[in-house]
């Protein structure tokens, strides 16, 4: 059911309904509340609605279920530098380039 309700949100996501995929993603961590994907979605459309406490609290929940995630780390770096938290956010940035090292190229 998870992987319905996630493609479902993610549709929305993807077509700029971040209020259906926000109740969406929420439904799958009623079920499951350490799903990674649902989890960091739900920060990233958080961070996309400019709710930068939500966005940063949600990404860090995720990595804590997944600390590998390139995306998560820099978004949750995105989130802090938005939240004027630069040494963290730095930090978070470097997290990122630690696992992939050519983020930042074109």
């Amino acid at each position: 059911m998870n992987d319905t309700l996630l493609k479902t949100a993610l549709s929305f996501h993807q077509a700029g309904n971040l209020d259906g995929a926000i109740r969406l993603y929420g439904e799958i961590l009623q079920q499951q509340p350490k799903h990674f994907d649902a989890l960091y979605l739900l920060g990233f459309a958080h961070l996309q609605r400019g709710e930068f406490h939500d966005a940063e609290r949600l990404i860090s929940r995720a990595l804590a279920v997944n600390p590998r995630s390139v995306d998560a780390h820099y978004n949750r770096g995105n989130a802090l530098q938005r939240l004027d938290r630069p040494k963290e956010a730095l930090a978070a940035f470097d997290a990122a380039l630690a696992i992939k090292s050519d983020i930042g190229e074109v």
